[in-house]
This record gives structure tokens, sequence and C-alpha cells, in this order.
């Protein structure tokens, strides 16, 4: 670890669980816009150069249980407006979106850049980007074992639109195409953690208090230096041959979400972390199916001999989606957590509370319906972990009321048997949303 130590609060990041094996789909009830890894199309020659267009969206969210340590009811009360504009031409790329928004829970005003970067093709098999940007990859629906770029997972808890569960990356993205096999190199200088929940608006359960516990204080957590050699590094290698999508992945960083605890100065950090992978997906059964695998080397525990840290794991995910009838479209999911070393960490932690499951397995589900011509969609998305005894479930409904606005209703409805596993603890978080949308 580097000697120069950053202090990471609630304005770089928002569970201190390890919420990192959650999220992600283009299928969702939602636009994802925000989310594509392409290059966009260029703009018509009838349009401006830097078209401007942009949206204002207002979002609530209301808790539907009573916490004992969180006395706030609104989980959420946001109004935000974006600004976005790009240009293309000459082998050049630039694209800027901005957002400026109230946060009526905390009574803050802020500003965020959520996207500026400049592309460029400095040869035909080659693209590259500079900047703030968008990133993700893997096959996972809501499901994360080789995507290692930021998430927020305050603003997924609360309601908002999933786009924003994607934080951006500051980063240097490379892009290579061959008759071999495609390649993107994506270079992070400084580490971007994920925004995890710290206490503020939402509770979550200590290892440290063995309970549920809600800020102040806010939990807090030392960061990587910031010097090069602390910034983070991912591979993706990829190819279709013959309709299968075949992908290898690597990364060299740290975990996301700080998991590790420094006894000496007596706070939580970001432990070092490397990951090897590979995934496949492809027509199968009438359908699309996937499978995943990640191996997570937590460089710091490798043996798994330090209990204040996390061991290795093994990730693995399996997954189908078909359309049943016509526009109703149904996906499944079985995701596995393999603990390597667990007899050494359960020695060290004889505290259920304490540590992971050996194996920690989790099954998922989507239902889609699109109604009148897509204006009224239905879905809803659950989780279930027959191992944790817990579970998540997301309803939600979208209506589109000519091109410019949207409105949606949903609930994060959470629980379990237990207080300190990944949903059971967030029980008191569960909310009713709302969010209404004027596109520009």
């Amino acid at each position: 670890m580097a000697h120069n130590i950053r202090r990471y609060s609630k304005r770089r990041c928002c569970a201190l669980v390890p919420l990192t094996c959650l999220i992600i789909s283009a299928h969702g009830q939602d636009q994802w816009e925000d989310w594509g890894d392409e290059w966009d199309e260029p703009a018509a020659a009838s349009e401006p150069r830097f078209p401007i267009n942009g949206f204002v969206e207002a979002t609530g969210s209301y808790r539907t249980r009573d916490s004992d340590v969180l006395a706030e009811e609104w989980v959420a009360q946001d109004l935000r407006g974006r600004i976005q504009t790009f240009y293309q031409g000459s082998g050049v790329m630039l694209s800027y979106k901005g957002e400026v928004f109230y946060d009526g829970v905390d009574h803050e005003l802020h500003a965020s850049n959520r996207e500026a970067f400049v592309g460029f093709t400095p040869h035909s098999a080659v693209d590259v980007r500079v900047g703030r940007q968008i990133l993700t990859w893997g096959t996972g629906d809501l499901v994360f074992l080789n995507d290692f770029f930021p998430k927020n997972w305050v603003a997924f808890f609360s309601g908002f639109d999933q786009q924003y569960l994607k934080a951006p990356s500051d980063a240097l993205k490379v892009s290579g195409y061959s008759q071999w096999f495609n390649l993107d190199l994506v270079w992070s200088p400084e580490f971007d953690p994920d925004n995890f929940i710290t206490g503020n608006k939402l509770v979550y359960f200590s290892p440290l208090a063995g309970e549920v516990v809600a800020a102040p204080p806010e939990l807090q957590a030392e960061g990587p230096g910031t010097n090069l050699q602390d910034g983070e590094l991912a591979l993706r290698l990829y190819k279709t041959i013959r309709g299968i999508e075949l992908a290898a992945y690597a990364y060299h960083g740290y975990y996301k979400t700080p998991e590790g605890f420094d006894p000496q100065r007596g706070t939580l950090y970001f432990p070092e972390l490397s990951s090897l992978g590979a995934s496949i997906r492809g027509n199968a059964l009438g359908g699309i199916s996937n499978l995943e695998y990640a191996y997570w080397d937590s460089r710091e525990n490798s043996d798994g001999e330090n209990p204040l840290l996390p061991n290795p794991e093994s990730r693995f995910l399996v997954g189908y989606e078909r359309e049943l009838v016509r526009n109703l479209t149904a996906s499944f999911q079985y995701y596995v957590e393999y603990t390597h070393d667990y007899d050494n960490l359960k020695a060290r932690r004889p505290d259920p509370a304490q540590r992971p499951r050996k194996v920690r397995q989790l099954l998922t589900t989507r239902w889609t319906l699109s109604t009148q011509q897509s204006n009224l969609v239905y879905s809803a998305f659950v989780f279930y972990s027959p191992s944790d005894e817990d579970y998540y479930l997301i309803p939600n409904i979208l209506y589109r009321l000519g091109d410019q606005w949207q409105f949606n209703a949903g609930a994060n409805l959470l629980g379990g048997e237990h207080d300190y596993t990944q949903f059971g603890q967030l029980e008191t978080n569960s909310n009713l949303y709302a969010r209404a949308k004027f596109i520009f």
C-alpha cells in the first residue's frame, strides 16, 4: 500500500458489506443510454455540431419500515437537471454531460460532470477515449463478476434511475480491433471507489458494532495513494465466433468497497485486489444463455490467514433469457460465491455475523411486459439467496407520455432472517419511489 493515504467520505463514495455482486443489464425498466460502451453514431450533416439536449427529473423515495437508528423517513428528495452535448468529426469525438441537483434530504445543492471525454482514432484499428466516462462489461444482469468500474449503491437502493448505478470513471480507454480478437484496456490513474452506504439516509450492519447502525458518525475509509502506481488497470479480450461471444478479463487494483480493517490506525480501507475471469454468451434453448467466472485474489491475504481482510474467492454465474410470449420477457440467473481457505477464516472469526458463508448462493429473475407500443412497461426483478435466507424485490411501472415525458413508480423491498446478511441488513431501507422526467 502506498504511504500517501487519502480519506474517503460520502462525497467520494456512499455499504460496508460486499455489495459488489449485484447489478446491471440493458434489459432494465429504465433507460440505459449512459451505459453504452460503443462509439455514438456521427451527427447528420444537417444537425448542429454541438447539439444541446438534456432533461429535468424529480425523484422521491419514502421509507416503508421504521428504523430504530435512523429517524429520517425520506430516503430521497432529488431534483436535477442535465445538459449534454457532443461533437464528432474529422476523427475526433467530444462528449459532455453535466448535472446540477438539489438534495432535499440533506438540503444541499450539488453539481457534477457525469461525462467529459475526448475520443480519437489514431489508427483504423484503434480507438482512444480520455476523460470522465461510463464504463461497464460482463454478462450478468444486476450481478457483477468481472466489472470493477465504480458503482453508486446509494442511488441504486434509493429509487433513482438505474443508469445512476454506474458511477463515472476518470480513465484512459484504448480499444483495438483485429481479425483474431478485440481488446479493451482501461487505466484509471487514480482509484475510483464505489459510492457505498455510510449510514446517511441508508442504514447498514457494522461488524465492529455487531448491529445495524446509521450516522452519525458517517462511515469513512482510507483510500490508496494518489501516485500513478496506485491506480487501476482493467483488460478485456473478446471475440464473436459463429454467434458465440467469448471474453477474457483481468483486473489489478483494489476492492471497490472498504472491506479491510487496519487495527493500528483503527480505520477501514480498500485492500489490494487482482482478478482473472472469462465469459461466454450465445443463443441456446430458444433464448440467450451466458456463463461467467472470476477468481478474486485478495493480494494482501492470499492464504486467508488475516481475519481482518477478505479471503480469495471464486465467483460463478449462469444465466438464461427468452421471450416467453410476444412482449413478455423473462430471465433467470444462478450465482455462487465460493470462499477459499474458509477453515482459516472460520477459526479466526467464530461469529457467523463476522464472516461470509463458505458458499453463498443467489437466484435472480427478471420479468418485463411491454404494452401500448412500449409506452407502458411493467417489470420486476427479484433477488433471493437460499444460503443467506434474504431477498430483494424491485417492482417498477414505466409510462411514457409522448417523446418528452416519462413517469416511474416502484419499490425497493428488502429483508431476511438475519440482520448481517447482504439484504437482511438493509431491511429498514425498504422504500417506495416515484420519478418524473421531462426530456428536451
